[in-house]
């Protein structure tokens, strides 16, 4: 049978020994947080059973939309800055708040950058730069604008493929370099461009960019390796759009730009085949859901859908192709 001393004994060396492993603690704590402080042991390698007191909740810090960040007017005359009226969606005709900047064009808020075209030919080659893009492993490139200009500019919109040189529409310059430039406007039935007339109020435009939305030929169209990260400057992620026409001495402004990167579940045709003597016409990118008519072209504000492809059967053959 113990006696009381020696339970006595006992009981203040447990409560000892709690106390001590307290105290050791507390000070390999204290340790690991001062050797954090000096750049020492990393905090995430504490000792198992210590919890982690800097550890903040994790977030999401991806960005999924971009705008400018520089613009260069390469090609036409700034037209006078107009900013004393409140911002209202007007014709190019009417004098629409111009701040007489690409950075006017980073919000949907009717203030504008404007120009007039030269008397030449090219007449307008207007530019916006949209910088530190991630495609965040993106299966689309969305772009989205909004402008006004005279019905009779027959506008181009561009974008810099800053890899590949195989059939753009613009050969290479100083401000889109290696590559060249894109028109991503729609194609006719002969695959020919689309330019863009009659928007002479203000217009919202969207394009959705993938590999294989570019092709080339005229019976069907041939798809061109396009990969996004071709429009993705390498030193900057920089992604360039240019707004070109060749119609001499035509007012034409711009609203908003944006580039968002997306993972979309809705997929286009990325090329067409004929299986029997029957030709194909037009490009099957007109099969998309964005290809409207020349007066609303791509536009998400105003409706029509013109632009066909057409599978045509031959002497005694049904039309007969797949996408």
């Amino acid at each position: 049978m113990q006696n009381s001393h020696s339970i006595i004994s006992k009981i203040h060396f447990r409560k000892l020994s709690k106390t001590v492993s307290l105290q050791i603690k507390r000070a390999v704590l204290l340790f690991s947080l001062l050797a954090v402080l000096f750049n020492g042991f990393p905090i995430e390698k504490l000792p198992f059973g210590f919890n982690n007191p800097l550890t903040s909740p994790t977030e999401a810090s991806a960005h999924y939309q971009f705008g400018p960040v520089s613009g260069q007017l390469v090609v036409g005359t700034e037209k006078n800055i107009l900013a004393s009226t409140a911002p209202v969606a007007e014709p190019v005709t009417t004098n629409p708040v111009n701040c007489g900047s690409w950075k006017c064009t980073l919000a949907d808020d009717n203030t504008h950058w404007m120009a007039t075209g030269a008397a030449a030919s090219p007449s307008l080659n207007m530019q916006l730069s949209v910088g530190g893009v991630s495609l965040n492993g993106a299966n689309k490139m969305l772009i989205q604008t909004e402008f006004d200009t005279d019905a009779n500019i027959g506008l181009k919109i561009q974008i810099c493929d800053w890899v590949s040189s195989t059939s753009v529409d613009s050969a290479a310059d100083a401000q889109c370099t290696t590559g060249g430039w894109r028109t991503i406007n729609s194609q006719d039935a002969t695959n020919a461009d689309i330019n863009i007339t009659g928007a002479a109020s203000s217009t919202a435009f969207q394009y959705h960019l993938y590999d294989g939305y570019f092709s080339t030929g005229s019976t069907g169209g041939t798809a061109l390796s396009t990969p996004l990260s071709n429009f993705l400057k390498a030193t900057t992620n920089q992604v360039k759009i240019r707004y070109y026409s060749t119609a001499a001495s035509l007012p034409f402004d711009i609203d908003y730009l944006r580039v968002s990167p997306i993972v979309d579940s809705v997929y286009f045709p990325a090329g067409a085949t004929s299986q029997n003597a029957g030709t194909l016409t037009g490009t099957y990118s007109n099969v998309g859901a964005l290809t409207n008519t020349a007066t609303a072209m791509d536009s998400f504000t105003a409706g029509g859908n013109a632009q066909y492809f057409v599978g045509n059967g031959a002497a005694a053959a049904v039309a007969d192709f797949y996408l």
